[in-house]
């Protein structure tokens, strides 16, 4: 599981990680990418992300489908969008 926090659905387009901002997708590809091939030397069931805004979610997983899509397809790649209201 490896999570996210990129603020409310409010506070997305702040994020770090939005597309409009510091966002370094090879960076994020590359560390999926990774965590795949360890999931699979370690024989676990995938890799999961959990991402604090919808919109967020939604953008990790367009990014994700892009350039894993058997893995996307197959569910050993997920993106969930995890409410995380009330977290510090």
């Amino acid at each position: 599981m490896e999570t996210k926090f990129v603020g409310d659905d409010n506070a997305w387009e702040g994020s770090f990680y939005h597309p409009d901002n510091a966002f370094n997708e090879a960076t994020f590809v590359d560390q999926a990418g990774k965590l795949l091939g360890l999931s699979e030397a370690l024989g676990l069931r995938g890799v999961r992300y959990a991402v604090s805004s919808v919109g967020g979610a939604d953008f990790f997983r367009s990014v994700l489908l892009q350039h894993f899509p058997e893995q996307m397809r197959t569910g050993a790649l997920a993106v969930y969008h995890v409410d995380m209201t009330g977290m510090p």
